[in-house]
């Protein structure tokens, strides 16, 4: 079997990348603010929140927490300074135990949290901070979960979240900060009525935008260049998966489901024997994450020369791969005509029935610079199961 995945890690999505290769500008506003705010206060009584768009998920919130907090310890610890963080993920509304359970676990510490009040464990917390001369950023992933749990209340919320009013430091030293990461803005109106004390004490607030198929295909490429073999995968599989998720081409601007996709159309390509991925392997990979990769009743619906042009386009495709010359497609056109007994029609109808299978989403066409005159098969769509489903309808159609 042919090895194409060399790093495993690297299509995992708890994976930090050595650099952001889209969300750099935001990494770098938010480490500058932690780390100037260590060197020049000796204090870290902050409060960043991180959210997205409504319904769009993948798009690199927990990601550019966990780096910022990462490559913050890091230009702190070359300056003397110790910053630890701990990660918390907050789906399924956890109670405060839960929090403060999980803050002491992912920092292996032994305070007694269960049987403890908030008090107790947050004055110990405290005291081996101040001992230890560190500080301690906590991320709160899924935030508004916490906010629409009737497990935690909005006054063990606010303690937890301005712990140094509840427990003074005995130094004078805030060593504790948090940087939220919540869905989208509605995070902030659910604060408003929880805790609005607390929301209008945010020191920091980011908004993230899904990707862009550009933007897709800078991350897949560097994915890419980390986790599978040299000449394994051309740029243009990488631009089917970026072009089928990026928010401008229609898609949900997800990075987390274009990494996955590129790692099933790797392993395709194991499976199958090959050292490269080729087009159907991305096809199939896409295919997974599409609720029917082949629509049957919109098929049958089709006009049958509709339904030959997107055979010939799947012939194509399946032949070359890749955008196909609208010239090419006619000559492929004329010649499945020909193979059903059927005339083609003419170049101003041809082009009609381009143009609504791109509005049904079933073709796309070449938009950008260099690619007018150019049609493709859907990124989503196998090229064998499609010819195979056409054949059938257009078998019957022929002998009905």
């Amino acid at each position: 079997m042919a090895s194409i995945i060399t790093d495993m890690q690297v299509f995992n999505d708890n994976y930090i990348p050595p650099r952001l290769i889209v969300r750099a500008e935001e990494a770098d506003r938010i480490v500058w603010r932690i780390v100037n705010k260590i060197l020049k206060s000796g204090n870290l009584l902050d409060l960043t929140m991180i959210y997205g768009q409504i319904g769009r998920v993948g798009i690199g919130k927990t990601t550019l927490a966990r780096y910022s907090a990462l490559k913050a310890s890091e230009e702190l610890k070359a300056r003397g300074v110790r910053l630890r963080y701990a990660m918390v993920n907050a789906y399924g509304a956890p109670s405060l135990i839960d929090i403060l359970s999980a803050v002491v676990n992912s920092l292996g510490l032994r305070i007694p949290v269960r049987g403890a009040s908030f008090i107790e464990t947050m004055k110990s917390l405290t005291d081996y901070l101040m001992i230890k001369d560190e500080y301690l950023l906590i991320i709160l992933d899924e935030f508004q979960g916490i906010l629409l749990s009737n497990k935690i209340s909005a006054d063990d919320l606010y303690r937890l979240l301005r712990v140094y009013e509840e427990v003074p430091a005995s130094d004078g030293i805030s060593r504790i900060g948090y940087i939220l990461v919540a869905n989208d803005v509605r995070a902030l109106a659910y604060m408003r009525e929880k805790i609005p004390q607390v929301e209008s004490q945010i020191d920091f607030m980011l908004h993230l935008r899904a990707y862009s198929s550009y933007d897709l295909y800078r991350i897949l490429e560097q994915r890419a260049e980390l986790g599978l073999a040299h000449d394994s995968y051309s740029p243009y599989v990488l631009e089917m998966i970026a072009d089928r998720y990026g928010e401008d081409k229609g898609g949900e601007g997800s990075a987390r489901k274009a990494i996955k996709a590129l790692q099933r159309a790797a392993e395709r390509a194991e499976m199958r024997g090959s050292p490269r991925i080729e087009e159907d392997d991305v096809r199939h990979a896409l295919a997974q994450d599409s609720y029917a990769s082949v629509d049957l009743r919109l098929l049958r619906g089709l006009d049958t020369h509709m339904l030959l042009v997107l055979y010939a386009l799947a012939r194509a495709t399946g032949r070359r791969g890749g955008w196909v010359q609208t010239s090419l497609l006619r000559a492929e056109y004329e010649s499945a005509s020909e193979t059903f007994g059927e005339r083609p029609r003419r170049h101003t109808q041809f082009y009609e029935y381009i143009n609504t299978l791109s509005r049904l989403g079933l073709i796309e066409k070449g938009a950008e610079k260099g690619k007018m005159g150019r049609v493709r098969l859907a990124p989503e769509i196998p090229v064998d199961v499609l010819l195979e489903v056409l054949d059938h309808i257009l078998i019957d159609r022929m002998s009905g």
